[in-house]
């Protein structure tokens, strides 16, 4: 959002399109970090332009996936926590089991056999982010 003053008449943005508008709203969507920056052109003698910018820092996402116990015996269950930072959704899942939400902490099914649980992220560029952990059996 932008908004000039001070007898501007047209603007000029960098990284961008602001049409000329004196004040308006825009979205933009990096991928990478960028900045963005805002001229207003006046024509009064004796007025500077103005300008402003601003730097948008795209971090990666942080994901976490944890079992405890990551070992159990034939017959028992684990406790899974995960938290996600940095994205839109997730979905744990292992064969028929599934859970969603960016962050979580279930007690899986009821294990006799070697476990895998997968956790797949949305970030909001749209890229997938996935973590996995296995439960082993004693």
């Amino acid at each position: 959002m932008w908004s000039c003053r001070d007898g501007a008449n047209t603007t000029e943005g960098g990284g961008f399109d602001t049409e000329g508008q004196t004040s308006g709203t825009v979205r933009v969507s990096p991928v990478v970090d960028t900045q963005y920056r805002v001229d207003c052109i006046n024509d009064i003698p004796g007025i500077s332009n103005t300008a402003a910018s601003c730097f948008i820092n795209v971090s990666e996402p942080t994901i976490a996936l944890l079992a405890t116990p990551s070992s159990v015996i034939s017959g028992e269950t684990t406790s899974i926590s995960w938290r996600a930072f940095g994205v839109k959704s997730c979905m744990l899942t292992s064969g028929g089991y599934s859970r969603s939400g960016t962050q979580g902490d279930v007690v899986s099914p009821t294990l006799t056999q070697n476990t895998t649980f997968k956790l797949t992220c949305e970030t909001s560029l749209g890229e997938t982010e996935e973590r996995e952990l296995e439960i082993t059996i004693i």
